[in-house]
């Protein structure tokens, strides 16, 4: 299932991110902008979600951003660690 993680990283150096830029090319992801991404994986929200907190910094802002299922409304989630 396709799902957009878009963000906006505290620090500028992306060196500091090598791990969750790595996380995002194990979700087949799809650079769309500077900010943003497209994933397509078989895991779950919260298996995303997972993926993610442990590689982001709590300052970091992270959405991912899907569709749901059973109503098909568009929903989003800030990722908190």
């Amino acid at each position: 299932m396709e799902r957009v993680i878009s963000y906006d990283l505290a620090y500028a150096n992306t060196d500091d991110y090598r791990e969750f830029y790595e996380v995002l090319k194990l979700l087949n992801g799809k650079k769309l902008n500077e900010l943003t991404y497209v994933i397509n994986t078989t895991l779950t929200q919260n298996e995303i979600i997972e993926k993610i907190k442990t590689v982001m910094n709590s300052a970091d802002i992270i959405y991912c951003i899907s569709v749901d299922s059973k109503t098909h409304e568009l929903f989003y989630q800030r990722i908190v660690r």
